[in-house]
């Protein structure tokens, strides 16, 4: 009987163990790409990147924010001027913004008393900010209930205006400096004007902030938040904290609470 070649054997062993594995992995590989380009389009726009995960202990659903703007917070008494309450939601870039004039009254007394007496009692906007809190959650039953409060004054809103590159209003592109003059005349109307104004700044500053880039706007608010309540630094860091898409969109409305 004829012997089989050490060689041959070795070969079969090598193709057994080595090639047959690689070629049929090379195999299965190539018809997997294959698959997938007959499976997934080619045009398919690029994943986008995942939004940064929110800092632990701020909100991560849907969290509405009291906005009050004042005359200028270090004065001996600020003035009330407007109640915006945002709602707002991480990774999402719509907020909604309802605003309520200062002489909207809740129980006999308007907003803007609820805020002096606040004031009066801790000399502090915070304090005023706490009753004011309080004449909207019973006003509106509930359905507002803010968990946070930040203060506004003119200051604060000509900083945020020339941050963004001016606005639009009225066919004229102004600087911060500009709205707050033209702001002065709607003031000077009466609450609902002062009101109107305020909710045409928000709108055509939502339009802006839809094609500038918002990183002036961030480092403002982390600079300012000291100045501006308690809460100001915490919503500062949870708004720049990019767990919100950039570009905003805001909607915007007047309340027609009695």
């Amino acid at each position: 009987m004829q012997g089989v070649s050490p060689v041959l054997v070795s070969s079969r062993v090598m193709f057994s163990r080595l090639f047959l594995p690689v070629g049929l992995t090379l195999i299965c590989v190539w018809l997997g790409w294959a698959a997938a380009r007959a499976l997934v389009p080619e045009d398919l726009p690029p994943t986008p990147l995942p939004l940064t995960a929110t800092p632990e202990g701020l909100p991560t659903g849907s969290t509405q924010v009291l906005i009050l703007v004042v005359d200028d917070v270090d004065a001996p008494r600020p003035t009330l001027e407007g109640v915006w309450v945002a709602t707002v939601t991480p990774g999402s870039a719509t907020s909604s913004w309802v605003g309520f004039a200062p002489d909207l009254v809740v129980d006999e007394d308007a907003l803007s008393s609820y805020f002096a007496t606040g004031y009066g009692i801790g000399r502090s906007t915070q304090d005023a900010a706490m009753l004011v809190d309080a004449g909207l959650r019973r006003l509106t039953a509930g359905a507002v209930a803010p968990t946070r409060r930040i203060i506004v004054d003119h200051e604060l809103i000509a900083a945020i205006v020339d941050r963004a590159g001016g606005i639009t209003l009225i066919d004229q592109t102004l600087s911060g400096e500009q709205v707050i003059e033209m702001y002065a005349n709607f003031t000077a109307a009466g609450s609902a004007a002062q009101m109107s104004y305020q909710l045409a700044l928000l709108q055509s500053l939502g339009q802006r902030l839809e094609t500038t880039p918002s990183d002036g706007l961030a480092a403002l608010f982390t600079d300012s938040a000291p100045a501006y309540g308690l809460d100001a630094a915490i919503v500062s860091t949870w708004m720049t904290s990019r767990v919100f898409p950039d570009h905003p969109e805001f909607t915007a409305t007047l309340s027609a609470a009695p």
